[in-house]
């Protein structure tokens, strides 16, 4: 080839082998060409496998996207850094993909399972990233990651970014609706159950009373409350949990209201 080869051409090659991915003509087996495109396919992926093989066509945390696929079947690559993404071998028949930094986010918090499967992601694969010093005092954005993270448990996958881009006036919308389904759906033993105290230790603030308080204050005090709700174990409440921070976040975020409108329901 004239031009150098890309990764998205070395992938397409992979899948037929003797047809040039660049003029989709006819190469020799063996030949200059194909010698060339193996070399470079084996250089980026040597254990054999790559993107176009991930299950995952987007990162299960950032959301950002790998490659799209038509209703024939062809692939394209459409991130913008594909030497940035790490892929390992979850079973015999299952790649995942994940980006680098969501890898070292993980790292970082200590997070280990794949969030949808929940099965171990190898060693490797975070002895190959750095892990991101974290400040004692947590930002805004690192607690929205924690908390969104909790969803991805129940396969649940919201980008933390929405939240974090509410305006003052949805952050109250959202105190208001969540602080009235936790006190409308749950008994004062439940609550005493999540809150191991008298049932009125979470979401204490009505929005009046938040007024006074900056936005980035008001989204730690909500995710706070939502990370103590979300952090109650047993089975009993543990869905109802997730449909009222879910409901409360559809009336907010028109994203979570798009992809989970299973999940929204008269309260």
């Amino acid at each position: 080839m004239r031009h150098s080869i890309t990764i998205e051409q070395s992938m397409i090659w992979k899948r037929n082998k003797l047809i040039n991915p660049k003029t989709n003509r006819k190469i020799k087996d063996k030949g200059n060409l194909y010698n060339k495109l193996e070399k470079y396919y084996n250089k980026n992926f040597p254990n054999g496998y790559d993107i176009f093989d991930s299950v995952d066509m987007k990162d299960p945390i950032s959301l950002i996207p790998f490659y799209i696929e038509d209703q024939s079947g062809n692939k394209k690559l459409v991130h913008e850094n594909p030497e940035k993404l790490i892929l390992y071998r979850e079973s015999e028949s299952i790649i995942r993909c994940f980006e680098k930094g969501t890898i070292e986010y993980l790292k970082s918090y200590q997070i280990t399972k794949h969030p949808v499967s929940q099965k171990t992601i190898p060693d490797f694969i975070f002895d190959d990233v750095k892990t991101i010093e974290l400040n004692k005092d947590i930002t805004v954005s690192e607690k929205a990651l924690q908390v969104f993270q909790i969803f991805t448990y129940i396969s649940i996958f919201i980008d933390y970014e929405l939240f974090l881009k509410l305006d003052i006036d949805a952050l109250k919308k959202l105190n208001y609706e969540l602080k009235d389904f936790y006190y409308q759906n749950f008994s004062d033993e439940d609550r005493s159950k999540i809150d191991k105290s008298d049932g009125k230790q979470f979401f204490k603030y009505s929005s009046p009373e938040l007024g006074d308080k900056s936005d980035d204050e008001i989204k730690m005090y909500l995710l706070e409350q939502m990370e103590n709700i979300l952090s109650y174990k047993e089975d009993d409440l543990k869905i109802m949990i997730n449909y009222v921070v879910l409901g409360g976040l559809s009336l907010v975020i028109d994203e979570v209201k798009e992809y989970y409108d299973n999940f929204n329901f008269s309260f």
